[in-house]
């Protein structure tokens, strides 16, 4: 059973008991359910929901109407700013697809094009692989892997670099395994800068790490 399981089974039997739900309990069932939004839902639907409205060159607002006792409602609206539709959190902030081009200079190893990270280290030392995970991985282990276990950054009830495994489905590869321990690798490119930016902070390493094309 999963910790969101258990906290939902958990406000049933207050809810049963004519019992108050504890404000600390409702807030972590949120912050569970939105990480779950961010680190799978998000993703999803960036990649197979953005290409097809590609197809579509003027703006729109497309409003996701949840219900896990109804059927999945789609609204969509003209006003652009989502304020004006819906009164709601934005829980995408460090998640985007659309990202400004800038140029980088890469290795001589690495000529791709493709869009990866760029970290800047104080003292001037640049990391670019040849993919995005690359350098996130390369990064992580620079910092040590038991040190970054040690910030507790949570990917659902995953720690970015945990002991344990998540186990893999058909279609999913959710960790890769590096020295060791599994490093949490399923997520958008703008997590991986968001997730090296607490770690950079929480030891205060100064890093720089932008994403580019």
């Amino acid at each position: 059973m999963s910790k969101l399981e258990e906290l939902y089974n958990t406000m049933n039997s207050l809810k049963n008991l004519n019992l108050p739900i504890d404000e600390k309990l409702m807030q972590a069932v949120n912050e569970l359910e939105e990480q779950i939004i961010k680190t799978e839902v998000l993703p999803s639907i960036t990649k197979d929901l953005e290409p097809r409205l590609r197809q579509i060159k003027r703006k729109l607002v497309l409003v996701i109407d949840y219900d896990p006792d109804d059927v999945l409602s789609v609204k969509l609206s003209r006003k652009v700013n989502i304020s004006k539709l819906i009164e709601g959190k934005n829980i995408n902030d460090g998640f985007s697809s659309t990202i400004p081009q800038e140029k980088v200079h890469r290795s001589s190893s690495n000529k791709s094009e493709s869009k990866g990270l760029v970290v800047t280290y104080r003292d001037g030392t640049e990391i670019c692989e040849h993919t995005a995970i690359d350098t996130f991985i390369k990064v992580l282990r620079n910092i040590g892997l038991s040190k970054v276990k040690s910030v507790g950054i949570m990917h659902g009830e995953y720690n970015l670099v945990d002991t344990k495994k998540r186990p893999e489905t058909s279609k999913v590869t959710w960790q890769h395994k590096v020295d060791g321990y599994y490093v949490y690798a399923n997520l958008s490119n703008m997590q991986k800068v968001s997730d090296l930016k607490k770690i950079s902070d929480y030891f205060h390493l100064g890093m720089d790490v932008r994403f580019v094309e």
